[in-house]
């Protein structure tokens, strides 16, 4: 059975996909328990706010299911044409613009871990260490998400 939330915490949303997965676990526990131990009438009123909090909660985590996947929207080509301005002024020479681009680049695909990695290889040789090592751990946390 999946239970809302399930999805959330597999992509990486931990927090609110526990918000969700917890109660509706609760629901789908307590529900059958209700319809054995409870007497008649409150059983019916019992099981009506657990079956509408299920309802809810699946609501709820398909808003944010479909929330993420409409953050997570880019242009394929806008994202290779600033990646290869990035990656040219890196090569370059150009630092300053290099680490532009490369910001440009973040914003552009926030998800994906190369553009963070050259962001952080552009900041580091433009000398802001903080900046880099910033992307970098952006970078390594996005390449976890992903693998797993």
């Amino acid at each position: 059975m999946l239970l809302p939330g399930c999805g959330l915490i597999l992509r990486g949303r931990l927090g609110l996909g526990s918000a969700l997965f917890l109660p509706a676990l609760a629901a789908a526990t307590l529900a059958p328990l209700v319809a054995v131990v409870a007497v008649d009438g409150f059983r019916v009123k019992l099981l009506a706010v657990f079956i509408a909090a299920y309802v809810v909660l699946a609501g709820l985590a398909a808003l944010a299911w479909w929330w993420q996947a409409r953050q997570e929207r880019w242009d394929p080509g806008l994202v290779r044409e600033l990646h290869r301005n990035a990656a040219a002024a890196f090569l370059r020479g150009e630092h300053a613009v290099a680490r532009q681009a490369a910001e440009r680049l973040c914003a552009a695909a926030q998800r994906e871990p190369g553009a963070w990695t050259l962001l952080g290889m552009a900041a580091a040789a433009a000398g802001d260490a903080p900046a880099a090592a910033a992307a970098h751990r952006r970078a390594g946390r996005l390449r976890q998400q992903d693998e797993a």
